[in-house]
């Protein structure tokens, strides 16, 4: 993902067609929107996921959320061990 608040519809339109940079667009807000609301609701959201799909021909995903440094450059030291990990199985 870019280091942007959003993907740069204009980069996005130079690797992808129209409708799949719009699609990633979305993905991103809706993506963002479910972790500050997990957020504010006080859900453990800083770790790694693992998401095991059926039927077996969809792939299977990890993803892992970490908390960034704060613009001040400091940790609050709230939240989880970035290494704890949560889903359908182990990984």
């Amino acid at each position: 993902m870019y280091d942007l608040p959003y993907t740069d519809d204009a980069m996005a339109a130079n690797y992808y067609d129209e409708d799949t940079a719009e699609a990633i667009t979305e993905f991103e807000r809706d993506l963002e929107s479910l972790i500050l609301e997990a957020f504010a609701s006080g859900v453990p959201i800083e770790r790694q996921w693992v998401f095991v799909s059926e039927p077996s021909s969809v792939p299977d995903w990890t993803v892992r959320i970490e908390r960034r440094p704060t613009a001040s450059g400091e940790e609050d030291g709230e939240g989880t061990p970035s290494d704890a990990t949560t889903g359908l199985e182990p990984e």
